[in-house]
């Protein structure tokens, strides 16, 4: 009696190992063909409407002339039109500059779309040609554009012509992450979790719809004269699809560890929620080719005298006269004012020039090319902020409900929110206040001196910052040798740097026009301006900002001064602003809600600080920070 040979071991395990194998591998080149052609990043749609002369329906020829098309001059253009057809239908035939492009039929009685496509060039004098050899027909509208079609819910994609506009190319790094992803994924074991027949055949459904969706993506252009360029989103809502079940498996399996992670990053859910709210604000800003240069806000009144190596790269301008960061930007690209041009693109050379930490750091980072040099000027209050934030927990803790309030209440201020929107020098100034603290209080006394001092080439009033090194007892009882050593570390830097502006031969320049007055002078005609704008403009006006900056102000200022801790170095920084505050002229108090806000960030920082100390902090803490309603007001996440 016979027996069937039974396969070995090894062979049962190649079987079992080569079908999964095989199916990982096609599904993954699926992918990565998809990433590699049919993913764009940062893709920019252009659509022109040129107008239609006026014709009449017993017309065979009508002739269209195109306005200059240098937006979509080196790419094959769509060029979509609305024809719609007399009593009988008509053959169409369309040209571009006299050469044959299409030809399509306007059926009797309706409007039809017809697409074609074409290369076009720039410059005046181009025509579109639509004939007939039938009258009766009328062209109801045009358009030439880079796309057919496009969606923008939660499939994001557009439709262009074969060999059109392809967006911004992948970069390798990204196909390289993908490979690496997508060769992890298919060495997970076969889901353990789809053994039910339901869920194996959801599964499955959602895995098959991603397959077809990226197998059309694939073959249209073949198939068609349209390709499809998908964003990076759709790509990957697809590739999930298509591994839909080792995803569902690698998640329930690295379910412990993934609960053991939530435990250990509960405490800082509100700090990355936080982060992604001042995340998703700056990258609204960012504009293919032009990068985050919106941030600095370059101002069309001041376009004709920027420096030369600025207006060589693309950067985004704004209409009237900008902000103060187009200046320290311009600062930037020659930090040692050598040139004549960079003088001249200033509005006070003096003023600016005495501001120098930030445009140099800006400087180094670009490897002095100017389009990084403007571009690591305008992300670097991004990068400073996410400091001040690490440098905020360790006074402030993650976990306690208190200190997670006031570090919200400090990181999404006015302040310091609209020194990212504006490419200020307020934000990374409070960063190296903040470190200069920190390294006081774990007693690096020459460390703390050398940051403040630093910190005074970003803003000059940051030299405030020396009172936190100050004795803690109120009064210097010994050692003044080494007092006066620390003193001279503090004004050194800043005052190096003045003497190198006066050897070159730039004028010093005034502390700002309008910036300091007698004290409480600009205080009080800031509350009397709210006050009065609010009374003939109604709530609805946006004076009620400025109101809820004074408020949330002076609460802090008042605060401070009621609790005098002198020991706490916080404070000894605070009170020096609430001395400041009261100096501040009406060029700093102007504006809805006022600069001050930004000027007067220590005292902000201060003020959230050291209220998780005392009592009444609930409240305080809400009138304290009113302007924050402000931030949340532009974000779009509350109506006042």
């Amino acid at each position: 009696m016979g027996h069937a040979a039974r396969p070995r071991p090894l062979q049962q395990r190649h079987e079992r190992f080569l079908t999964p194998l095989v199916r990982a591998s096609l599904l993954g080149a699926t992918c990565l063909a998809v990433l590699a052609t049919h993913v764009h990043f940062g893709f920019s749609r252009v659509r022109l409407f040129p107008q239609v002369p006026a014709h009449a329906v017993d017309v065979r020829s009508v002739v269209v002339p195109l306005p200059d098309m240098e937006r979509l001059a080196g790419i094959r253009a769509a060029i979509v039109l609305r024809v719609r057809g007399g009593a009988q239908a008509a053959p169409l035939s369309i040209a571009l500059d006299d050469h044959p492009i299409a030809q399509a039929v306007a059926p009797a009685g309706r409007q039809v779309r017809v697409d074609a496509s074409a290369g076009v060039l720039s410059g005046p004098g181009h025509r579109l040609t639509v004939a007939s050899d039938r009258a009766g027909w009328h062209l109801d509208g045009l358009e030439v554009a880079n796309v057919h079609g496009f969606s923008t819910g939660l499939l994001n994609f557009a439709i262009v012509p074969r060999g059109g506009m392809k967006g911004a190319p992948v970069p390798p790094w990204a196909i390289g992450l993908a490979a690496f992803g997508l060769l992890m994924l298919s060495a997970v074991p076969q889901p353990i979790l789809t053994t039910g027949p339901a869920t194996r055949a959801i599964l499955g459904a959602a895995a098959g719809i991603g397959l077809v969706f990226f197998g059309a993506v694939l073959l249209l252009g073949v198939a068609t004269p349209f390709d499809i360029r998908l964003s990076a989103r759709t790509f990957l809502l697809g590739a999930a699809l298509i591994h839909v079940d080792r995803l569902a498996a690698a998640l329930v399996r690295s379910r412990p560890v993934l609960a053991r992670a939530f435990r250990a990053c509960r405490p800082f859910i509100p700090h990355a929620a936080a982060v992604a709210m001042v995340g998703s604000v700056v990258w609204g800003t960012y504009q293919p080719g032009r990068g985050f240069t919106a941030l600095v806000r370059f101002g069309e009144q001041f376009d004709s005298s920027t420096v030369p190596s600025l207006a060589a790269i693309p950067h985004v301008i704004v209409p009237g006269a900008g902000y103060d960061g187009q200046f320290y930007a311009q600062l930037a690209l020659d930090p040692g004012l050598r040139g004549e041009p960079t003088r001249t693109a200033l509005d006070d050379a003096g003023y600016r020039s005495r501001r120098i930490l930030l445009p140099l750091v800006a400087h180094v980072l670009g490897l002095g090319q100017p389009r990084l040099i403007i571009e690591a000027y305008a992300l670097l209050n991004v990068f400073s902020w996410l400091a001040l934030g690490w440098l905020l927990l360790q006074t402030l803790p993650a976990g306690a409900i208190r200190p997670t309030a006031a570090w919200l209440m400090c990181m999404l201020g006015e302040g310091i929110v609209n020194s990212i929107r504006w490419a200020l020098l307020d934000g990374p100034s409070m960063a190296l206040l903040a470190l200069g603290i920190l390294a006081f209080e774990r007693n690096r006394r020459w460390l703390a001196c050398a940051v403040m001092g630093v910190s005074g080439l970003a803003r000059e009033v940051n030299l405030l910052g020396g009172a936190v090194l100050l004795p803690a007892g109120g009064a210097p009882r010994r050692a003044p040798g080494r007092t006066i050593l620390r003193g001279l570390l503090l004004i050194g830097p800043f005052a190096a740097w003045m003497l190198y502006l006066h050897l070159i031969g730039l004028p010093l320049g005034s502390p700002g026009g309008g910036n300091f007055r007698l004290p409480l002078e600009g205080y009080a005609q800031k509350w009397i301006d709210t006050v009065t704008t609010l009374h003939a403009n109604g709530w609805g006006s946006e004076a009620r900002f400025s109101l809820f900056a004074l408020i949330a102000l002076t609460t802090q200022a008042v605060t401070l001064i009621w609790r005098r801790e002198w020991r706490q170095s916080w404070w000894r920084l605070g009170i020096a602003y609430v001395g400041l505050m009261t100096l501040l002229g009406p060029a700093v108090w102007e504006g809805e809600p006022a600069a001050a806000v930004r000027v007067l960030i220590p005292m902000t920082f201060a003020f959230n600080v050291l209220l998780t100390r005392g009592a009444w902090f609930w409240p305080l803490l809400m009138l304290g920070n009113l302007n924050v309603l402000h931030v949340l007001y532009e974000s779009g996440l509350i109506a006042i």
